[in-house]
């Protein structure tokens, strides 16, 4: 694969490769894939023609703030109050969904886009939480933008081909069974979507909100040397059944094959625990003032103390600044519902075993699967 191949190439070699198409139980999603990179393709070539100066080595003095943690943790809640910062900038919807061509089409249909989607009655039909997320301004997950590029170098698709997700978040999530050269594309795929992102904000330190990135570390350390790593922890049990939640939603809309709900569990259970060991592998490399860990509970019981913590544990400035946006974005989100899981014997069982080190180092209580159970017959 090389790197100058074009999306429609990239995505057309995967479908064959993974003999989707036959199979696939979502075939409007590849004919909006194609949809998509159709008529973003013109847009792509006069960016990359534009750009082809653009540096993809990083300045080694920026030093921005990774939100990082296992899906559900808390990790969007956190960036979305973070993001309130008027110091803060990050790669917003727009630039995530048109992240190969947003420095040339960000301000004429960024507008276009947002008006259109304000005034569709589906749209305007929902509760406010729902409308929020579909704001083109507000910040969004990073790695998700190179799966809307079509880049080889993203664990994303692990999430369109299923079937295949242990050879993708091997390569590019754990960043394992990948070649030099592999590796060397990857970090220069990542470093010129940030650089991007940093061409369209020429003031403010960058917050960059991706899970994957928990695996990461020493190779952003590559990148940023003096970068600085936010850590969310959640109840294990919570975490299990939201994970649950969210493979399914990605398997009913995006994904382009089935697997099994046994498959599903299985991806949870062993995501969860590699994720977790290179974290804990790699938090070793990070100085005092780079790091710091906090709860979910924490962010929602006592949202503003855990922020100030975050801000002098980091050494940041500007907490005073932004406490305001972060009092007004705190009281009108306060009492958005929150998901209520049953819990079954049998996941507790396989939670208390394969995530034990969980339990034992953020003192989370474990529950007991015969008196849950006998709870449950209750």
């Amino acid at each position: 694969m090389s790197k100058s191949e074009s999306p429609i190439v990239t995505f057309t070699r995967k479908l064959k490769e993974h003999k989707a198409f036959k199979e696939c139980p979502n075939k409007k999603m590849i004919y909006l894939i194609y949809f998509k990179m159709l008529i973003s393709e013109p847009f792509r070539l006069i960016e990359r023609k534009k750009y082809k100066q653009l540096n993809n080595k990083i300045d080694s003095n920026r030093s921005p703030v990774f939100i990082i943690g296992h899906w559900r943790s808390g990790t969007t809640h956190i960036h979305n109050i973070l993001s309130m910062d008027p110091g803060f900038f990050y790669q917003n919807k727009y630039q995530n969904f048109f992240s190969d061509n947003f420095l040339t089409t960000e301000d004429v249909f960024k507008p276009v886009l947002s008006k259109m989607m304000n005034s569709a009655s589906p749209v305007k039909g929902w509760k406010a939480k729902a409308h929020k997320t579909m704001n083109m301004d507000t910040p969004s997950e990073s790695d998700t933008a190179l799966i809307s590029e079509i880049s080889e170098f993203t664990y994303h698709w692990g999430h369109l081909f299923p079937k295949a997700w242990k050879q993708y978040f091997d390569k590019y999530l754990f960043l394992e069974n990948i070649s030099e050269q592999e590796l060397s594309d990857w970090k220069q795929t990542y470093a010129h979507l940030l650089n991007k992102v940093y061409l369209k904000n020429d003031k403010g330190k960058l917050l960059v909100k991706n899970p994957g990135d928990t695996a990461r570390i020493k190779h952003l350390l590559k990148l940023f040397p003096n970068a600085k790593f936010i850590f969310l922890h959640r109840n294990p049990y919570e975490v299990f059944y939201s994970n649950l939640k969210l493979w399914s939603n990605v398997l009913d809309t995006v994904a382009l094959q089935k697997i099994s709900d046994k498959k599903r569990k299985d991806i949870v259970l062993n995501v969860y625990q590699k994720l977790h060991q290179k974290y804990l592998e790699q938090r070793q490399l990070l100085n005092s003032n780079q790091l710091v860990e906090v709860s979910y509970n924490s962010i929602i019981g006592s949202p503003l103390e855990t922020l100030q913590h975050i801000y002098e544990k980091l050494e940041l400035t500007g907490y005073n600044k932004a406490l305001p946006y972060f009092k007004s974005y705190i009281e009108a989100t306060m009492n958005w519902q929150k998901s209520d899981y049953i819990k079954y014997p049998e996941d507790i069982e396989d939670i208390n075993k394969q995530w034990n080190f969980a339990f034992n180092l953020w003192h989370y209580p474990k529950l007991d699967p015969d008196e849950h159970a006998a709870y449950i017959a209750g």
